[in-house]
């Protein structure tokens, strides 16, 4: 289907399960694809999509405008709610992740993020300051780079927030076996903090696992 995103409209795949509590937003490449069905499990819907434009590859050189691509996944979430009316959430990847936190920053509709192998680095030094929703941070424990980067991300966080290490990977969806892993922290904390489980764990505000 198509979704308006602020001045562009973008194309992604829409699933929802009977007895749906909450929706998710997955971007930032297609690693996320065929995760829907995971989700559905937990009772979560899922909009998977790229924030770039299918078919337009003068868009990439807008990969790095963190700014520019926070209007779209804040867009998509505001469509998503209002056309569902679920709690929604998104998990990112990438550069993504940062336009996530932004967005996140500025947007009431979303009610958490996921970074996954995520940049949150790129976003402005305000935006992270500035968000009060649940953010879970997740990265593979054998790419020292970016888990020392997520690390200090989670530094300017003020909000709840968690810093996970998917053992033995440097990307944690570089195999079914740490996808898998990630799409059930990826439900768990939407479902924790969000779509109202009854019994969740409290996370700190400064919590690292």
């Amino acid at each position: 289907m198509t979704v308006p995103a602020g001045p562009v409209e973008l194309t992604g795949r829409l699933a929802v399960p009977v007895a749906a509590r909450g929706m998710l937003l997955l971007t930032g490449d297609r690693a996320w694809q065929d995760s829907a069905a995971a989700l559905h499990r937990a009772s979560l819907g899922a909009l998977t999509l790229n924030l770039w434009e299918t078919g337009r590859p003068a868009e990439r050189r807008n990969a790095f405008d963190v700014v520019m691509l926070a209007r779209r996944p804040g867009a998509v979430c505001d469509w998503l709610h209002k056309h569902t009316s679920f709690p929604v959430g998104c998990a990112a990847r990438g550069t993504a992740a940062a336009a996530a936190l932004e967005a996140a920053a500025e947007h009431e509709s979303l009610r958490a993020v996921v970074s996954v192998s995520g940049r949150p680095g790129l976003a402005r030094p305000s935006a992270p300051a500035r968000v009060s929703v649940p953010v879970l941070l997740v990265t593979g424990d054998l790419g020292q780079p970016l888990l020392s980067r997520n690390r200090l991300a989670a530094d300017w966080l003020r909000c709840l927030h968690r810093v996970v290490e998917i053992p033995d990977v440097a990307d944690p969806v570089s195999s079914a076996e740490a996808l898998h892993h990630v799409l059930r922290l990826t439900a768990d904390c939407f479902t924790d903090h969000v779509a109202g489980r009854t019994s969740a764990p409290v996370w700190s505000a400064r919590t690292r696992s």
